[in-house]
């Protein structure tokens, strides 16, 4: 019997591959394929969300949310809720929905960072000063 390849192939799946006419490189191929492609999908789903995390831990470490701008959050949150619910109507790649989830909760939590932070526009006694003042 020749030395079969079975670089990331089992050796009962290299039988069966043989007996099928396909080469067991080329299998393990195919599964180093579905890794890449893993890998892709958690990229997606991830690499989004990774710069507002470092945008919560600069608040936390300055304990100031001055410069950041609440707004974008509220765009993000409409547009991700807004594909979730496409989501719901025409079914499309699980991996960009799951982006949509980890997205949503970021934002959220990233908002009430901010406002834990956030100095107040208008201080609870401005209405006093108005009145008080004229």
């Amino acid at each position: 019997r020749p030395p079969r390849s079975t670089q990331g192939v089992s050796s009962a799946a290299s039988d069966v591959y043989k007996r099928q006419g396909i080469n067991a490189e080329y299998m393990g191929f195919i599964n180093n394929m579905e890794s890449l492609v893993f890998l892709c999908d958690a990229l997606t789903v991830l690499a989004p969300s990774i710069g507002y995390a470092f945008q919560y831990n600069e608040i936390g470490l300055k304990k100031s949310s001055e410069g950041f701008a609440p707004q974008v959050c509220i765009i993000v949150l409409i547009s991700m809720v807004s594909r979730m619910y496409f989501w719901c109507l025409k079914r499309f790649a699980l991996p960009i929905l799951l982006q949509a989830v980890i997205l949503i909760t970021s934002q959220v939590i990233l908002l009430f960072r901010f406002q834990k932070y956030a100095k107040p526009k208008y201080p609870l006694n401005s209405l006093e000063n108005v009145f008080t003042k004229y």
